[in-house]
């Protein structure tokens, strides 16, 4: 029997304007109660901060979104905040909202008043933060160019002459399709971002309900599948779950997590409480709510974690996508917990690599409550760092078991004193180049940073909710986190020290420089062991550390055979997002290289990625891998395939525009077996 092929018909026409009815029905399934419950609190709860804030239309166009979509177009407190702000200068988080209510609301008066003085003022800026060639992090660029180009249709379409507005087009027509295939070639530079996430897609929204250009809303359509894929990999319960580039000390009430929520949780999340909507994050989540994309539904098995335990081994580029596998991450699945982390040669001595995630440990609540989100860091800065690139600190991860380890060495003052030269040569450069690019534009400030707060201390920890049981045995603590079990225990061997601060309770294992320390963490699901006390003497009997130098042998309670070597002889470098140099004029199109940093050193001090294997198996860091590659999800070589075990849903990108195609894999099953 043949496979049956479908090809996925996105459109049947092009189109400019969507058109709302303004009457409220009653939702018909979760995606529609979720949003509406997102739409009416931003609409009827949510208080933006002051006007005279920096970026003030962040906060207020989500709000007027959701006033027209609530309250129709013609809504006095939307109107008034649109008369109000027009006249501003855009940048990035302004230009998408805007974007979005002179597409979606065209018949809103105010938009109809001050249609051509907005367009005015996005096509006169021309600093660093125009919607053109303007610079910034990642999720700067997605949300100006993608504007860029709605606003230069805009003004093709529109009655005033903006004579530029052709090339603007053209020139974001050949940036979108040049960044959707290098995304599908390598991947994103704020990979898994809890923070930054939700801003790098809400452009490509745009682009799907309002680009003219068949072929462009299709780009948009991949490009938000890509991201759409990389939510539900790591949705875990309510959080975003695994390490992350840009991330922060929780993702819970992120802009990312609410997303997360609105496209593949359920009813009777916390969030969907009348207290689950806290904060200013969720009112992100406007412009998904009223957009016309939605993701393959076959990425709700993926994010459901209902699969049973998945390992996934992904890749992620350097910061500006130019060097592919630059990151190698894992992520292990359960229905009850997720464990995610990443090693690359980051090290962590700037501001370009302070949120970074290097893992984290999801635990599954009880229906209606939050997870539990644990990491560990290094404790080279002050304050025990839930966030940021430790320099002296490697993670081995494989399944259910994190090794953490820390070694800051002796001669740890010379290498910061290196470091300081070179970040301050970078920035020097920085600023001579900027200032050739952008010599109108004296208000930037130089964005290369030296971190702060630096101990040099030679210490390894991981925190812990305050509300979790904890039960220390001689020099393992054991964790009764429900459905889930963890047993810790130290590198170094010594009892870990246990500290509560702020809501956590750290458990600290600290040793004299040179000397090796850190945690190793093993997980387990209570339904694997039947309860905490049989957890506990499996674990204790089972596991076994052995350590030598700096090298662990660890044999896990699965019967998992670990041995992980800290490396301190290596390579380091740093992120360099909006930090390049090397350009001669402001570039529609960011490639790699010119942009540049200073030669960082090399040799013993500076390595970053450890060296192991698993049940003697040597796992290869520096190898190719595939963007994501697992049970349900797989992304190599611009091909993204997605399957629920029914249906497997395909992007090819290889060519000059994505090929969507479904697949009836469960008949093809069926076919093999010969049931006909």
């Amino acid at each position: 029997m043949k496979l049956f092929v479908s090809i996925l018909i996105l459109y049947l026409s092009p189109q400019v304007y969507l058109t709302y009815g303004y009457t409220q029905p009653t939702p018909k399934n979760s995606f529609e109660k979720r949003a509406a419950h997102i739409l009416q609190h931003t609409a009827d709860e949510y208080h933006p901060p002051s006007i005279d804030i920096g970026d003030p239309e962040k906060y207020y166009w989500p709000l007027v979104i959701a006033r027209f979509h609530r309250y129709g177009p013609s809504d006095s407190i939307g109107n008034h905040w649109i008369h109000k702000m027009a006249g501003n200068s855009p940048f990035h988080f302004t230009l998408v909202g805007m974007a979005r209510l002179l597409y979606q609301y065209p018949n809103a008066p105010a938009i109809q008043t001050n249609h051509e003085l907005i367009l005015k003022k996005v096509f006169d800026r021309n600093d660093s933060y125009n919607a053109w060639t303007g610079e910034g992090t990642e999720n700067h660029v997605n949300m100006s160019r993608t504007s860029g180009y709605l606003f230069a249709q805009a003004a093709l379409l529109g009655r005033a002459d903006f004579p530029e507005a052709r090339t603007h087009l053209n020139e974001m027509d050949d940036w979108l399709r040049y960044w959707s295939k290098e995304i599908f070639k390598a991947g994103t530079g704020e990979w898994n971002s809890s923070t930054y996430m939700a801003y790098n897609l809400v452009g490509w929204l745009n682009l799907f309900d309002f680009a003219k250009d068949q072929e462009i809303k299709n780009i948009a359509k991949a490009v938000l599948d890509y991201y759409a894929s990389e939510l539900a990999l790591h949705y875990s319960y309510g959080s975003v779950g695994g390490s992350e580039m840009r991330g922060s000390n929780s993702t819970l009430g992120s802009a990312t997590s609410y997303l997360g929520w609105l496209w593949f949780g359920t009813d009777d999340d916390y969030y969907s409480s009348p207290g689950g909507l806290t904060g200013s994050q969720y009112i992100q989540c406007a412009h998904a709510a009223t957009s016309t994309y939605r993701p393959p539904t076959m990425l709700n098995h993926l994010a459901s974690k209902q699969g049973g335990p998945t390992t996934y081994q992904c890749s992620q580029p350097a910061y500006l996508l130019d060097e592919p596998a630059f990151v190698k991450q894992f992520f292990y699945a359960t229905p009850d917990f997720t464990l995610g982390s990443s090693n690359s040669r980051y090290g962590g001595y700037t501001g370009s690599t302070s949120q970074v995630v290097s893992w984290k440990l999801v635990v599954r609540e009880a229906t209606g409550k939050l997870p539990l989100e644990i990491v560990g860091n290094g404790m080279y800065y002050d304050k025990k760092p839930l966030k940021g690139r430790d320099p002296y600190t490697q993670v081995v991860h494989h399944n259910n078991v994190l090794i953490q380890m820390t070694c800051v060495p002796t001669d740890e003052r010379d290498h910061f004193e290196r470091v300081k030269a070179i970040v301050k040569e970078w920035a020097e450069l920085w600023q001579d180049d900027f200032r050739k690019r952008f010599p109108n534009d004296p208000h930037k400030k130089n964005v290369v940073t030296l971190r702060e707060n630096r101990s040099g201390r030679n210490g390894s920890f991981v925190a812990l909710p305050s509300q979790i049981a904890i039960d220390s045995s001689g020099t393992t603590v054991w964790v009764n986190a429900g459905d889930t079990f963890l047993a810790i225990r130290s590198v170094s061997g010594q009892r870990l020290k246990s500290l509560v601060e702020n809501g956590k309770i750290y458990l600290v294992d600290d040793q004299p420089p040179g000397v090796l320390c850190g945690i190793i963490l093993e997980a387990r699901r209570k339904k694997e062991v039947t309860d905490f006390k049989s957890f506990i003497t499996q674990s204790g009997n089972q596991s076994n550390v052995d350590r030598y130098g700096k090298t662990i042998n660890f044999t896990s309670s699965t019967g998992d055979h670990i041995t992980a070597t800290y490396r301190s002889n290596g390579v380091t470098t740093e992120a360099i997002s909006d930090w390049g140099y090397g350009k001669v004029k402001p570039n529609a199109k960011l490639t790699t290289p010119p942009l540049l940093q200073p030669e960082w050193p090399t040799g013993e001090g500076w390595g970053k990625v450890p060296a192991y294997s698993i049940n003697k198996s040597k796992i290869n860091l520096e190898n190719i891998w595939p963007v994501w590659q697992g049970q349900y999800l797989a992304l190599d070589k611009s091909i993204l395939r997605i399957n629920d075990g029914d249906q497997l849903y395909e992007i090819n990108y290889q060519g000059s525009n994505p090929v969507f195609t479904v697949r009836d894999i469960r008949r093809k099953q069926n076919d093999e077996k010969g049931n006909h």
